[in-house]
């Protein structure tokens, strides 16, 4: 299936059915990969197809465009998922751009024009349900689960962005690799007495230097578009209706709204202020209800109900290391 066709001696029929297959198992692994922060399995290098054309529609596409069009857009979702995932996930991008605020800037700014490229390619140039009605009776409206896909790597870029905005002093030591061994009695119970202290665990701080200015103001505006964003992702999952849920969803769709999920307690845990913190808190407080609310209808919600719950029956508190002025506010 990775290899291009139009010269092998198949049926035209089956050649469309063979670059539609290749396409579902691309996009099946560049969503997935992301998603379970796993290298993909398809390599570019190894890839020998090219993109998706009305060709590979016919006849089916005389008559049912509108169904082909949303496959042929996620298609070219997944190679910005491809992308997305090398240049700001991948083991080497993460090294290095951990704590490095304007390389990271530099290779999230061809994502971000990249999604918004998609975004006004689309048919539907509105993100939210009530805007994705077609005014064309005989016209499906455009599928949620693509939308969702989008929004998550929307998210991803985000994290990105945010990671080196904050980061934690180094571990408290465990074990002194240049001390003398200890020796232990033999009791049969080698780490009976062995405890693991953790109340010193430093609290996350601003990376930002004395009197940079500058930096306190690039985070700041970084941080205030993020929020302003999940807001606009907290109006779309509201607004999702269920005619939404009642449509073909990806078995990865549950883990973009896991993904989703995490961005505003992300925000939270990450306020560089009490301001932004008390916003950040609210924006979390109406989502944790909204995919409450969800998951009593659509199995869909159920991960993305739970893992929030889990955090707040344990206590943000005690599940992240939290900066003074967020730990005020909650």
């Amino acid at each position: 299936l990775h290899l291009e066709c139009p010269m092998m001696g198949l049926p035209a029929q089956e050649k469309r059915l063979r670059r539609r297959l290749c396409w579902a198992v691309f996009i099946q692994d560049k969503f997935l990969s992301l998603h379970t922060g796993r290298p993909p399995y398809i390599r570019n290098d190894e890839w020998d197809v090219g993109e998706l054309d009305n060709f590979d529609f016919l006849p089916w596409n005389e008559t049912h465009a509108s169904k082909a069009s949303p496959f042929r857009d996620l298609a070219r979702l997944s190679l910005i998922a491809e992308r997305l995932q090398a240049d700001l996930y991948s083991l080497k991008s993460c090294q290095k751009l951990a704590e490095n605020l304007p390389d990271s800037i530099q290779a999230a700014r061809p994502i971000f024009d990249a999604l918004h490229q998609w975004r006004a390619s689309v048919p539907i140039p509105e993100t939210f349900p009530e805007s994705r009605i077609s005014l064309n009776e005989n016209q499906d409206p455009y599928p949620a689960c693509i939308s969702l896909a989008y929004l998550s790597l929307v998210a991803y870029t985000w994290r990105a962005l945010l990671r080196p905005t904050v980061r934690s002093a180094p571990a408290p030591q465990i074990i002194d690799v240049d001390a003398e061994p200890q020796t232990f009695p033999d009791t049969g119970f080698l780490f009976q007495d062995l405890s693991w202290n953790f109340s010193d665990f430093p609290e996350l701080e601003l990376q930002l230097e004395d009197g940079a200015s500058d930096s306190s103001a690039t985070i700041n505006e970084l941080y205030q578009a993020a929020q302003t964003w999940a807001e606009a992702l907290v109006k779309f999952t509201v607004c999702l209706t269920s005619s939404d849920f009642g449509q073909f969803w990806y078995s990865w769709s549950k883990f973009s709204l896991v993904v989703t999920s995490n961005f505003p307690m992300l925000l939270l845990v990450q306020a560089p202020s009490s301001e932004s913190g008390v916003r950040a808190r609210e924006l979390l407080e109406r989502w944790r209800q909204v995919v409450k609310d969800h998951a009593k209808v659509s199995p869909l919600f159920l991960l993305a109900a739970t893992e929030p719950g889990q955090v707040f029956e344990a206590g943000i508190a005690e599940t992240f290391c939290l900066p003074s002025h967020v730990q005020l506010i909650l």
